[in-house]
């Protein structure tokens, strides 16, 4: 057997099963939108739609512009620390991960009106105009699963992946880099049969390790209008741009020692880099001085994304067999192209471009708001995830698509959260959100809980000429992995997610000259 350098693609992020780079799972996570780049908006679970006159608010309704009467510059400071409680086959694991983040830097500049000397009141009062960085989908995570697994093997998939293959120029990319480790080969006798290394198709220790990193951010340009005092509008343009890298690791011993073969580790090394366009729109109405109602609509959104991969495989035997050397490592393959070479650095990654397109949004909000009580706000977002597709100049993902469309379903997510005066100048605020399932019920019955709910609370500061906000937030949801799939009985890990997010914010507020 010829060594080469080749690869393959491990996916261990869905029931989708591997060798699929770009899957539904893919963009559901890219569909997702999470309001809180601001330490106001965590300590509220993100409820401000028509609480106005914040930037986390503004990042809901463009319309929340105009409620500033001031200039103001902000920037916030986060620390991540998603952890995470794994089950697989009866075994029970824990990891967590640190990261730091700049969740969102913003500058809103407000032109009062005035006529003789007066401001306005019952005609055009305010314009306003805003920029805004804003983290609004994070990706840190890492979960690590282990147990022992006597009724199949990573090998069965690849077993029944290669049969057929009258060659191994036939093989696919998993099949072939099997081969080209010593654990597949071909059956002389019957051309177009495989045989494993494993021959009882026994394995026992398994291993898994995925680390993901990132997030999506949305640079947006904004401005909004008063008009007396009790309709506001806003509309915003924004760029969303996304990065993400994950580090994937499967690894498989064999006590039994089957034809020597001792264990093998596939590592799967993929960045994510992308980019779209959007637009929201909103109005807020206020016809009493303390009520706000408002609407807002933020438009499907094509996010181009590129992935670029690296992937390594390692298969290792008893010293004592003479089949094959005792390590072998680094072996790569381009799955797209189906050739191999030599992966040494970054540059040399294989890419692949394709596009998500996202679903529309549409938020209704209430706010009860008083400058001597505080507020009371109520979001209410419609998401409809089957809206979502797929595709590429390479494939059009028909079962991908069929996918969204049949498993996914319409979601209302709600957010509720309040702020209370403790003092002139001291305010204290709590929310809590809840994000259902976005698989149709009879889906989420059989995979698991896909639902999230988010607490949080906060401290805000408020001076003339500054301000300081502290927000904490915990979201709480259940997620599954599965290393492989075959016509075998194959495992599942169960994982329980606590994602914790801590967010600080200095705010400095500029004094605005009557005209």
């Amino acid at each position: 057997m010829k060594i080469h350098k080749a690869g393959f693609l491990i996916y261990l992020l869905s029931i989708t099963g591997i060798l699929s780079a770009q899957n539904e799972l893919d963009a559901l996570n890219y569909s997702k939108s999470r309001p809180f780049g601001t330490a106001m908006a965590v300590g509220t679970a993100g409820a401000l739609g028509s609480v106005g006159s914040e930037m986390g608010s503004y990042a809901i309704n463009p319309a929340a512009l105009g409620f500033y009467r001031q200039n103001e510059f902000n920037i916030s400071m986060g620390l991540l620390n998603p952890s995470t409680k794994s089950e697989y086959l009866g075994y029970f694991m824990s990891d967590n991960l640190f990261g730091f983040t700049l969740p969102n830097i913003s500058y809103t500049y407000t032109k009062l009106l005035h006529e003789k000397g007066k401001e306005t009141s019952d005609e055009l009062v305010s314009y306003n105009f805003a920029f805004q960085v804003n983290r609004y989908n994070d990706f840190y995570n890492k979960t690590f699963y282990q147990g022992k697994n006597f009724k199949s093997s990573f090998m069965d998939m690849i077993w029944e992946r290669a049969q057929g293959a009258a060659s191994e120029d036939e093989l696919g990319s998993l099949e072939w880099v099997a081969y080209q480790t010593y654990l597949l080969d071909p059956v002389d006798t019957m051309p177009g049969s495989w045989g494993i290394r494993m021959a009882d198709k026994r394995s026992s220790g398994q291993t898994g390790i995925i680390e993901t990193r990132g997030g999506m951010y949305d640079w947006s340009f904004g401005g909004s209008f008063n008009y007396g005092n009790k309709i506001y509008g806003g509309i915003s343009l924004h760029y969303s741009r996304l990065k993400k890298s994950e580090v994937n690791t499967f690894q498989e011993d064999n006590d039994f020692y089957d034809e020597g073969f001792k264990s093998l580790t596939f590592i799967q090394d993929i960045k994510s880099e992308g980019s779209g366009f959007g637009l929201k729109a909103g109005f807020i109405f206020r016809p009493i001085e303390n009520l706000r109602v408002g609407v807002s609509f933020q438009s499907p959104e094509k996010m181009t994304i590129t992935d670029k991969y690296f992937y390594e495989m390692t298969s290792t035997f008893d010293p004592t067999f003479s089949g094959a050397p005792q390590s072998l490592v680094n072996v790569q393959r381009d799955p797209v192209e189906d050739n191999s070479s030599l992966v040494n650095d970054d540059n040399d990654r294989y890419p692949f471009t394709y596009y998500v397109r996202t679903p529309s949004r549409m938020t209704f909000s209430a706010s009860y708001v008083s400058g001597k009580f505080g507020f009371l706000s109520l979001d209410v977002e419609k998401v409809n995830y089957r809206n979502i597709s797929m595709g590429s100049e390479a494939s059009n993902y028909l079962n991908e698509n069929t996918y969204i469309k049949s498993d996914f379903n319409t979601v209302y997510n709600i957010r509720f959260g309040g702020e209370v005066l403790a003092g002139k100048d001291i305010r204290l605020r709590a929310g809590v959100a809840h994000y259902p399932s976005p698989y149709q019920k009879e889906i989420t019955e059989i995979k698991n809980d896909y639902s999230e709910w988010t607490f949080s609370a906060g401290l805000g500061i408020r001076k003339k000429e500054y301000g300081f906000d502290l927000g904490i937030m915990q979201t709480n949801y259940r997620d599954q992995y599965v290393p492989y799939q075959s016509s075998d009985q194959y495992p599942s890990s169960n994982v329980v997610r606590k994602h914790a997010n801590f967010v600080l914010s200095a705010s400095m507020i500029f004094f605005i000259d009557p005209d």
